[in-house]
């Protein structure tokens, strides 16, 4: 997993739409790329503090190897060098796989980025699943670093619609974290 800023000269638009399109060709020519999703944020949900990001990647692999293989393809095709290109940061995570996929297609999605213990089961007013990616280990980078940046896990919520997230019980839930309402992109 990847939290990505933009460059403060792009809107969320403008920084969606190349790495919906230019940045997503890129990605995809590294090999072994088991699943791909592209999470845009669309609007913050809680008190973000020094962590502001427009976008979380998942990428999965069968295992680290593979994705290796990967990252060494992807450089060679450009990947690294079109960051810039609508990035100010990105911070890299390897993570133990827990979120759970979209229960129902008109399901909205809800992502948090956790810092210190992880949240127990929530029982909210239109949850429909959740769950939490672990991280493993932080990958640092010399480049397009996003400095104070970090997390110990990545919480998906997923509920029955935006406007649960007005009432109170949603709104003590993501009171104090990193909280995102997703537009979330399947590329593979």
């Amino acid at each position: 997993m990847a939290l990505l800023a933009r460059r403060t000269d792009l809107d969320r638009a403008a920084f969606g739409r190349h790495w919906r399109t230019t940045h997503a060709e890129v990605v995809c020519r590294g090999p072994g790329i088991r699943r791909y999703h592209q999470n845009h944020v669309v609007r913050d949900l809680g008190s973000v503090g020094d962590l502001s990001v427009d976008g979380i990647v998942e990428l999965w692999f069968d295992d680290e190897l593979t994705m290796q293989g990967w990252a060494a393809g992807a450089t060679q095709a450009g990947y690294l060098l079109d960051e810039p290109k609508f990035m100010r940061g990105v911070s890299s995570f390897l993570v133990e796989e827990g979120a759970p996929p979209r229960p129902s297609p008109d399901a909205v999605k809800v992502m948090t980025v956790r810092r210190g213990a992880m949240p127990g089961p929530a029982n909210l007013p239109g949850l429909l699943a959740q769950g939490c990616d672990r991280v493993r280990t932080r990958t640092r980078r010399n480049t397009l670093t996003l400095g104070l940046q970090d997390a110990d896990g990545f919480e998906t919520l997923w509920v029955d619609g935006t406007e649960r997230l007005a009432e109170p019980d949603w709104q003590a839930r993501l009171a104090g974290s990193a909280a995102y309402l997703i537009d979330e992109v399947v590329i593979v």
